[in-house]
């Protein structure tokens, strides 16, 4: 499922709902490392309106918070 998601954001970065639910695949993979690696990814893909978003994902993330 996280390959498939991951090939559908390399064709539309900018699908934050994509980065949420590939966040939260991996989240219940136990693979924190692998969801914070994908969401700075993000960062260098999305456009600058989403940068905020997928920021505060990424602290949420980091802070073991929901998002």
């Amino acid at each position: 499922m996280t390959d498939r998601l991951k090939e559908k954001l390399d064709a539309d970065p900018d699908n934050l709902d994509g980065w949420r639910m590939l966040t939260k695949s991996l989240l219940q993979q136990e693979k924190k490392q692998e969801a914070i690696s994908s969401l700075n990814i993000a960062l260098d893909r999305v456009n600058t309106e989403n940068k905020e978003k997928v920021r505060q994902i990424l602290d949420n993330v980091i802070g073991n918070n929901d998002f």
